[in-house]
């Protein structure tokens, strides 16, 4: 048997002021050709459906496309759980009678485990969906009032399910394991760090489809996995493609986990260096068309900089400017230790003059402060207050 899992698709994500459907919809096509290529038994999509609870029509249109195709046309079955971006009532619509044509929807969570069964030649595959949930909604629907934080919630749950002998067991649930690397673009399931669970909960399962970290890996296991999300959704996530994990079980267990790589129409991207430079050697970048934060290391302002830049790279989102604030903490350092009365009136204007402008002042520019400050002292060293005016 073999199964495709996925996560944290966040359909509907408005990333930087730019709306992420088109990009989002090239990847679900991706998605589509492995499907088709690799013909599995079943797809997961461990929760994050939707970037939020009530997400635009256009988000709803692209994910109503896609369960379509896949169930109707490909015959494969779809699991799919709610993550805390999504509203699991909302989710939840229809999801009985929806099950009759294989799309298994679990928006919240019950007083007993959401099971699927499977078959292949080796027996069943027994399928838990662990939508997300918070600890008090679960302390409520489990009625169990131990319940305390995320780990005793997860605990709770996970103890509702049977381990049967011989028979597979496959979870899903949408959580944060300690120890997984995150990006800026997940929100935090709690504050204090008690969203985390220990991965040992589920080590007694063949398989964890996990969702809500955005980088694909594992959490405390080879079989407990992180799908990571369809698209990268922060400009700290590292270089490497999204993936799509192809799972293969044998009679014994997990045989075989395949990334597939999932290329984006348009990545996301970084690029340093001076505003000149980064414009004479725009052709060699190769990243024309990806969505970029550009570094710029100019020590002094640009004019129009996102302008310029957009003239060769149309989607620069960003612009970060480290060596202008390096520059500005420099000259005012320079300035505090020039105090009134212990420099001279013209080292106090060239220190004016660099901290306004960001460089040094010219010769000329020096011997024009020099002639119009003597034009306006007396020979007694008072200053003409008409003068100054004038």
């Amino acid at each position: 048997m073999r199964f495709l899992h996925t996560a944290d698709w966040h359909l509907g994500r408005i990333f930087h002021g730019v709306h992420l459907t088109d990009d989002q919809a090239h990847i679900l096509g991706l998605i589509e050709d492995v499907i088709a290529d690799t013909k599995p038994d079943f797809i997961v999509i461990a929760g994050d459906i939707y970037d939020r609870q009530v997400p635009p029509r256009e988000a709803v249109e692209l994910l109503s496309s896609f369960l379509t195709k896949t169930t109707l046309d490909f015959q494969v079955p779809v699991i799919m759980i709610a993550g805390n971006h999504d509203s699991p009532y909302r989710l939840d619509f229809g999801s009985e009678i929806l099950s009759n044509r294989g799309l298994h929807i679990y928006g919240s969570i019950a007083t007993t485990p959401s099971l699927k069964q499977f078959e292949d030649s080796h027996g069943f595959v027994n399928f838990f969906a662990i939508p997300y949930t918070e600890p008090v909604n679960a302390r409520a629907i489990l009625s169990n009032t131990e319940i305390r934080d995320h780990q005793g919630a997860m605990a709770a749950i996970l103890d509702t399910i049977p381990r049967s002998p011989g028979i597979r067991t496959v979870v899903a649930a949408h959580a944060y394991i300690t120890g997984g690397l995150d990006s800026e673009s997940e929100r935090p399931l709690s504050i204090g760090g008690t969203g985390a669970i220990d991965a040992s909960l589920f080590s007694d399962f063949t398989y964890t489809a996990l969702g809500h970290l955005h980088r694909e890996q594992r959490a405390g296991a080879d079989d407990i996995r992180y799908s990571g999300s369809i698209y990268k959704y922060s400009f700290s996530e590292p270089a490497a493609d999204k993936t799509i994990n192809l799972v293969e079980l044998d009679a014994d267990g997990v045989s075989k986990i395949e990334a597939i790589p999932l290329p984006p129409k348009r990545d996301l991207g970084k690029i340093s260096g001076t505003i000149s430079n980064i414009l004479e050697n725009a052709d060699s970048k190769g990243k024309k068309d990806d969505y970029l934060l550009v570094e710029l290391l100019d020590e002094v302002p640009v004019l129009n900089a996102i302008g310029k830049l957009r003239e060769v790279y149309p989607n620069v989102l960003c612009i970060e400017q480290p060596g202008r604030f390096a520059a500005y903490r420099r000259q005012r350092e320079d300035a505090v230790n020039i105090k009134p009365g212990q420099s001279s009136d013209l080292e106090l204007f060239k220190s004016f003059f660099k901290e306004v402008s960001g460089e040094d002042a010219s010769d000329a520019m020096l011997s024009l402060f020099v002639e119009i400050a003597d034009s306006v002292r007396h020979d007694d060293g008072e200053v003409d207050n008409a003068s100054l005016k004038a």
